[in-house]
């Protein structure tokens, strides 16, 4: 049996994107005409609960960002995870806003998302422009008193398997921007 010496759960990245490319990626989910965020997974077609899931999503198409962050996940899942990855899923920027929020979850489960390997978030939006919205994961920080707690800074960007539970906390003030996409590989052995 294999060893994984170098296992993390969650690994980020600051500074991924720039101030100026996060405005113009929140800019083009405004101009646009942004969705209701569905759930996927066990379900035949994807549904819209918002007492699970509140926020609104539009597809983004970019081969240049496409292949940054492409890279990065390589690199990441190289040095840390080893899974089979072979392709990326769309690229999803996501807004919150008051009351938006994502309960527990995984993003990986049966059907389509069970392709899934790896999740990558990029903060989008500064820190200091909402309040509420923390993105937590089911495993506790070190002092093992409360849950681990993504960083909260604008352009960076947060890896980790899609298997992790994790949710957004509900926005109590302002708007969260985000992007979301996910790694995907045949389903988990």
């Amino acid at each position: 049996m294999i060893e994984n010496d170098n296992f993390k759960f969650v690994v980020h990245k600051e500074n991924f994107l720039s101030g100026t490319q996060c405005d113009k990626l929140i800019k083009y989910l405004e101009e646009t005409s942004p969705n209701d965020s569905e759930l996927a997974g066990k379900y035949n077609e994807n549904i819209l609960n918002k007492k699970v899931r509140d926020n609104k999503e539009v597809i983004f198409e970019d081969e240049s960002l496409i292949n940054k962050i492409k890279v990065v996940f390589e690199l990441s899942n190289q040095s840390i995870w080893n899974f089979d990855i072979q392709r990326m899923e769309r690229i999803k920027i996501l807004k919150y806003g008051i009351g938006g929020k994502y309960e527990w979850h995984t993003d990986c489960g049966s059907k389509k998302t069970s392709k899934r390997k790896l999740t990558a978030i990029i903060q989008l939006s500064d820190e200091n422009d909402y309040q509420g919205g923390d993105l937590e994961f089911g495993i506790t920080e070190d002092s093992g008193e409360k849950n681990y707690t993504a960083t909260r800074t604008r352009g960076s960007i947060i890896i980790f398997p899609a298997f992790l539970s994790h949710r957004v906390t509900p926005i109590t003030d302002g708007r969260r921007y985000s992007l979301i996409t996910w790694m995907l590989g045949n389903a988990f052995k």
